[in-house]
């Protein structure tokens, strides 16, 4: 994401307009269903993510697992 403006701001003030979100997945067709596991996080830290969003727990890593049927 890049932002116009500096709209993360760190805990030492150190401020930037851009940070990056990734994603490590793997999926699978079983049982005529779709099976996936995804890793997905950010660079953004506790601090600039409570600065930015209010909360500091919604930037953290987070593992997705997904089940899909396609018609």
């Amino acid at each position: 994401m890049d932002y116009k403006d500096d709209v993360l701001i760190s805990s030492s003030g150190k401020t930037r307009s851009r940070y990056n979100e990734w994603e490590a997945k793997i999926s699978k067709e079983l049982l005529n269903l779709n099976w996936s596991l995804a890793y997905i996080d950010t660079d953004i830290s506790d601090s600039e993510c409570a600065n930015f969003l209010g909360f500091d727990d919604v930037c953290d890593a987070t593992i997705v697992a997904s089940i899909g049927k396609s018609f």
